[in-house]
């Protein structure tokens, strides 16, 4: 939100960010693509299908992510699906996914974030009792991109730093992340989808 919030006011001159909603003012130049996942223990007891459904989801305990800016529990990229509807049976809230991690280790609860998340976040501790499945065909993916107002003149130094940023998330971009699945299963690991370079977007409609 904050990084949403500096762009639309010109506070900055662009912003790296992922949405799955597009600010009314600004366009994002999207670089790649990351699925939402569920993340479990490995040894839980939930008895999750390969393809969980929505009931399915609406009867876990989940370790949300809170916001200053939001008023209940739920991940903010995935406002626009109100997935506050399915996480009726929070119990416990954070605003620091290492944190989420951690209490899903510790078989808390479970959590939902996106691929480049779920890597980044993966540090410090042992992971191999954690798994995750993807849930894009409940949830869209979140759009990483650099966020600019519309209209916006773009100095020389700020166009440098993009070109830079641009290359470097287009590269990680190709690279493949950890493999997800559930207990029991052994799906391949996904990757997240690059985007053409440059392609912009101004539609509100997430993917």
């Amino acid at each position: 939100y904050e990084v949403v919030d500096d762009v639309e006011s010109s506070k900055v001159d662009f912003g790296l960010t992922g949405v799955t909603v597009l600010p009314d003012h600004s366009e994002l130049e999207e670089l790649f693509q990351a699925r939402p996942l569920l993340i479990v223990h490995r040894d839980n007891t939930y008895h999750l299908p390969k393809k969980p459904k929505l009931s399915d989801l609406e009867r876990l305990p989940f370790v949300s992510f809170l916001s200053e800016r939001m008023d209940d529990s739920g991940d903010p990229y995935f406002e626009n699906m109100d997935a506050t509807l399915f996480v009726k049976n929070t119990v416990l809230s954070v605003n620091n996914y290492h944190l989420i991690m951690q209490f899903v280790r510790c078989d808390v609860g479970v959590a939902i974030m996106d691929e480049l998340c779920y890597r980044a976040t993966m540090f410090g501790s042992d992971w191999s009792s954690i798994v995750s499945c993807p849930l894009d065909h409940l949830l869209p993916n979140v759009l990483y991109g650099i966020l600019v107002r519309r209209h916006k003149h773009i100095s020389p130094q700020a166009q440098a730093l993009m070109d830079a940023l641009r290359r470097h998330f287009i590269e990680l971009a190709a690279q493949p992340f950890g493999p997800t699945f559930l207990a029991g299963q052994t799906q391949k690991g996904g990757q997240p989808k690059a985007a053409r370079p440059r392609r912009k977007a101004s539609s509100r409609k997430g993917d």
